[in-house]
């Protein structure tokens, strides 16, 4: 049988858009064996509390060295994710997770991810509000007498000294309030970065003034079991802190920011009293 024959010229042809291939690159083998020890833990077919096999065991598993399982295992300690013990009954535990050990890693990675433009100011402020004033709603229909007085006590001192001190605790004590841990873990350390970005000492003078105001509006309405009212007033805050934000970070991070109107962050929360 005659084998036809190919033209000289022939060519393979190739895609015309190289980018069109779904190809994600291959992670170094320590990640790839912290992301699948990372999967089993999520699953729970990794248990908190137990006690994974040895570097040689976890080598000889993954088809790697032990330098890679132990570089895997402090990846996975830095998370918060393991933990090891020295000694004769030691070894690397699967850690239990605790809320502020959950809320401590997200302040962490938010931060880093504040300090660089991918996430400005005005996406944690938007997630502020989107988080924040559903919180304060669930506070103001679900605290006890003691969660209302400690409420209450982070106003005594708010226009002296003590104003960026009270300001957090008084967002705190609402989040614990509204008795949603998941909120409390999520909405925490978006916080806790934005006052760590910004100096508040560049704030107007007004400012501490201001704010004690839009707190005491928020505790009236609370105290009045007013749910709608109480969460009004709690976006109407953290609106005002928005503007008083962006103007600062806009001096101190010039080219971290893509400003956005302040009809879009009143859109996002608009929605969730329409319906």
């Amino acid at each position: 049988m005659t084998r036809p024959s190919s033209p000289t010229n022939a060519r393979i042809a190739e895609p015309e858009d190289n980018e069109s291939f779904p190809i994600q690159p291959i992670l170094p083998a320590y990640e790839q064996v912290a992301e699948q020890l990372r999967n089993l833990m999520v699953s729970g077919q990794l248990k908190p509390g137990q006690h994974l096999p040895s570097e040689a065991q976890l080598g000889s598993l993954f088809g790697v060295g032990r330098t890679t399982v132990r570089e895997a295992l402090r990846l996975l300690a830095s998370q918060g994710l393991v933990i090891t013990y020295r000694g004769v009954k030691g070894g690397t535990f699967v850690v239990t997770p605790e809320h502020s050990t959950i809320s401590r890693y997200l302040e962490m990675t938010l931060g880093l991810l504040a300090g660089s433009s991918p996430l400005g100011i005005e996406d944690l402020l938007e997630a502020r509000i989107i988080l924040e004033v559903p919180a304060t709603r669930l506070a103001t229909a679900r605290y006890n007498d003691s969660q209302l007085a400690e409420i209450a006590a982070t106003m005594s001192d708010q226009a002296t000294s003590n104003e960026e001190m009270n300001q957090s605790r008084f967002h705190t004590a609402i989040l614990k309030a509204s008795g949603n841990q998941m909120l409390k873990v999520m909405t925490r350390p978006i916080f806790d970065v934005i006052r760590t970005r910004l100096v508040r000492g560049a704030a107007p003078p007004d400012f501490w003034s201001q704010v004690l105001d839009d707190h005491q509006q928020i505790f009236a309405a609370m105290k009045g079991r007013d749910e709608e009212g109480a969460a009004i007033a709690m976006r109407e805050h953290l609106l005002h802190l928005s503007d008083v934000y962006r103007s600062i970070d806009s001096v101190l991070h010039p080219n971290l920011n893509v400003l956005r109107p302040r009809s879009t962050v009143q859109l996002v929360t608009n929605g969730e009293e329409d319906r």
